[in-house]
């Protein structure tokens, strides 16, 4: 088939030739430019077009997203569910799931609060708190267990003023451990008379269940020893005359013969020699405080160790018992508080299996007293008892008091924000064991903004109207730790922050693949309809169109797998040509009914 001349022939077809031939070497050049000129060029275009948008749309109200689920994801409840320990902490935490969570371009309301609906409360604190983990928000209460003053108790947990869940749970004594919940050991069966032995105990994890995050194998125990009461295992002796067992797991050897003690689950025989230790007429006992605690001890330390991982050592006394004579053979003594809810006796350290260790690296007997639960300032009295002869004591006074904070980061500030969104605050301490960790938060201007959760670990400011204020945010713990910062508050842009990088990628993919090659389909189906001038051809001009634009977009993504920092996609190929058959046939259906109406035109004429 003989092609059509070019001579002579209407503007038309030399201007359209002309723009398309243009945009197909521009394409191909776009195509060697390396990537971060490129990615300049489409941010530019993404920037004005961004303009354009907000400049149309005007100022817009952003949506609030409310959630539209509260799940109860994880209960730390060591003594099974909802059961709590007197003295301990129990996590629970809620999973808040929001609509439409994988948008960016939404605000989520997640100011919470917690109340309680049941039970005194005067028998526990809280600690609230939150995280993200894998893409899903969680509410974190932290249940302090204090007093047992009710049978039951109740909290509701609020959820954006939306939706309310309870947890209900109950303060109780702390129970023996069961045969699987701890190991015994004893390391000598045969005694003189006179002479103790401690059966030394280590308790486990519960089967299922797995380390917390900063503990090893070594310091389970102590974690574990908050929520058992070693003195209320059985125990008995066959003979008491040859020997007797106390409730600490204590051996006394009496008289010389065999006897069989039990403790717990495990039976021991004892032989007692007929030797006698040397026990001196007089003897007495004093105590010790190791030089760096400066006998003061802070409140939840005990709880602050073992869930951050840190060494017990910067969180506890040591105390060292000293007896007058060092001819007296049998040292070793038992320690008590008077209020174990003041004060908790642990291990100095832990052997390689994992057993309680009650010595020093120079083998000189101690342990270690760490604060525990209540609040304020006061004294416990530790009390160490000679094994060997009981009335043989030593009792000394320990400061107790609130860990004060020495220095605050808050987490969460921002100097912008646009109506309807929340600012969610969180303060981070040091020590990491401060006591009161909320925060409290004013405004010199309290219409533009409504503070949520005052004076606790969690507060969130939510913006209502436009204009500029002045934050206020300072510990409660120490009043002079203080955070201040300026909070502009304006009207949200239908392109923002938020949602720019998905318009960037967006307009990119419009408009530098899908809009580029359909305009150069235009021009080509201009071009190929006015040279041939006949649309009986277009089975000719039509495919060869579709062809070029193929090709073009095939060998404009081959050419990026040369050039620095460009990727060459197949998707970008299917837009690319997508685009231009779009183009070509719009173009082409335009003809189409241009020559229907002419032919009907001249029929009906």
């Amino acid at each position: 088939m003989k092609l059509p001349s070019l001579k002579h022939r209407k503007p038309i077809v030399y201007i359209s030739l002309s723009i398309y031939v243009l945009l197909i070497t521009f394409i191909i050049v776009e195509a060697c430019i390396e990537g971060g000129l490129s990615g300049l060029q489409s941010q530019l275009i993404a920037q004005w077009s961004a303009l354009f948008v907000n400049k149309a749309t005007g100022p817009q109200i952003s949506e609030v997203l409310k959630p539209a689920d509260v799940v109860k994801a994880y209960d730390s409840s060591y003594l099974g569910e909802g059961n709590i320990a007197i003295g301990t902490t129990t996590l629970v935490s809620y999973r808040v799931d929001y609509p439409n969570k994988s948008r960016t371009d939404d605000i989520y309301d997640k100011a919470f609060t917690v109340s309680p609906s049941l039970g005194n409360e005067d028998d526990y604190s809280l600690v609230l708190s939150s995280h993200v983990e894998s893409g899903n928000y969680y509410v974190d209460i932290r249940i302090v267990a204090n007093a047992m003053n009710s049978d039951l108790y109740k909290l509701d947990l609020t959820v954006a003023e939306t939706i309310t869940k309870s947890y209900e749970f109950s303060i109780v004594e702390k129970p023996a451990p069961s045969d699987s919940d701890y190991e015994l050991k004893l390391d000598k069966s045969t005694l003189k008379k006179g002479e103790t032995e401690k059966i030394n105990i280590k308790l486990k994890l519960k089967e299922g269940r797995t380390i917390p995050n900063g503990l090893t194998e070594k310091n389970v125990d102590t974690y574990i020893r908050r929520y058992f009461d070693v003195t209320k295992l059985n125990y008995s002796s066959s003979n008491e005359a040859v020997a007797t067992i106390d409730k600490y797991g204590v051996i006394h050897a009496k008289e010389a013969g065999n006897a069989n003690i039990t403790f717990g689950k495990e039976s021991y025989q004892i032989e007692v020699l007929n030797q006698s230790i040397n026990i001196p007429a007089t003897n007495s006992l004093e105590l010790s405080v190791s030089d760096s605690a400066n006998n003061a001890l802070n409140l939840l330390d005990y709880d602050s160790v073992f869930e951050t991982g840190e060494e017990s050592s910067a969180y506890s006394v040591v105390l060292y018992p000293d007896f007058d004579d060092a001819t007296l053979e049998d040292q070793s003594v038992t320690f008590e508080v008077n209020d174990p809810l003041m004060a908790m006796v642990a291990p100095y350290s832990y052997d390689n299996n994992g057993y309680p260790v009650y010595k020093d690296g120079e083998g000189k007997g101690c342990v270690r007293i760490c604060g525990y639960r209540k609040k304020g300032t006061g004294i416990v009295y530790v009390t160490a008892y000679s094994n060997v002869d009981n009335t043989i004591s030593r009792t000394i006074p320990l400061l107790i008091k609130d860990a004060t904070a020495t220095s605050m980061e808050v987490t969460g500030i921002r100097n912008k924000v646009y109506v309807n969104e929340f600012l969610t605050l969180q303060g981070k301490f040091a020590p990491k064991n401060t006591f009161l960790k909320s925060l409290n938060v004013a405004c010199d201007n309290p219409e533009l903004v409504t503070i949520i959760g005052n004076d606790t670990e969690l507060v969130s400011i939510k913006a209502n109207k436009i204009g500029t204020c002045h934050i206020i945010v300072t510990s409660n713990s120490n009043n002079t730790l203080i955070k201040e910062f300026d909070l502009t508050i304006d009207a949200l842009n239908t392109i923002n922050e938020t949602n720019y990088d998905q318009f960037h990628s967006w307009m990119r993919k419009f408009a530098g693949h899908f809009f580029l090659f359909l305009t150069t389909a235009v021009f080509g189906a201009i071009f190929f309809v006015t040279y041939f001038q006949d649309n009986k051809k277009m089975f000719i001009y039509v495919p060869v169109s579709l062809f070029i634009g193929f090709a073009v977009a095939g060998i404009s993504e081959f050419i990026q797998r040369y050039v620095k920092s460009r990727t060459p996609s197949w998707q970008d190929v299917g837009i690319d040509f997508f685009g231009y058959a779009i183009g070509t046939i719009v173009c082409i259906g335009i003809v189409l009914i241009i020559a229907f109406v002419k032919s009907k035109k001249k029929k009906d004429s």
